[in-house]
């Protein structure tokens, strides 16, 4: 099985990438978007950080997602619309959503943090990414689900993925928080 998390921005989706870690799926530190993909060295977080374009690779939604693989698992902030469901049709998606106070918050300070001179996009958080919720083979899961350690979540996240709890999901959430991460701000709250 394939996932794709797709997130309004700083919602915890390297956050969930670890959680996915956790629980036995291989990042690609593929960040999708529509018409290009970043994939990151997981060796060098910080240069990922503080310099996302070096990692970027010029190629259309459908193509990134074929070099997905089974057991493999990619992020974006993707809108949804018809086409990109129908690009992600065979992949089970994790949507995260936060607060927007909240995200704006946190948007600003993973900004002054990294030294990024990038606009905060007028959407945050985007609505549009929130139309994938009840859609097929979707799950939702917020920010406050995981910094929290909603337990029931992730054990219903587990339910969602492999249909019975295979892992511990206080420990796989214990260890996720503690985890170094893409874009990780200095309070994750």
């Amino acid at each position: 099985m394939k996932i794709l998390v797709i997130s309004q921005p700083k919602s915890g989706t390297y956050l969930c990438a670890n959680i996915l870690q956790n629980l036995g799926y291989e990042f690609t530190y593929m960040h999708i978007a529509a018409c290009s993909y970043d994939k990151y060295d997981p060796n060098n977080l910080k240069q990922g950080r503080a310099h996302p374009a070096h990692f970027r690779h010029n190629s259309t939604m459908k193509e990134s997602a074929k070099l997905i693989q089974d057991n493999q698992f990619a992020v974006g902030h993707i809108d949804y619309s018809d086409k990109a469901e129908e690009i992600f049709k065979d992949f089970k998606k994790v949507i995260l959503f936060r607060n927007p106070r909240e995200a704006a918050q946190s948007w600003n300070r993973w900004k002054e943090e990294s030294g990024r001179s990038m606009k905060q996009k007028s959407s945050l958080p985007n609505a549009k990414i929130l139309d994938w919720q009840n859609k097929e083979n979707t799950m939702t899961l917020s920010f406050d689900d995981m910094v929290n350690k909603n337990i029931q979540k992730i054990d219903a996240l587990q339910f969602f993925l492999f249909e019975e709890l295979k892992y511990n999901s206080n420990a796989v959430i214990e260890k996720s928080l503690a985890q170094d991460s893409l874009t990780k701000s200095s309070v994750r709250c």
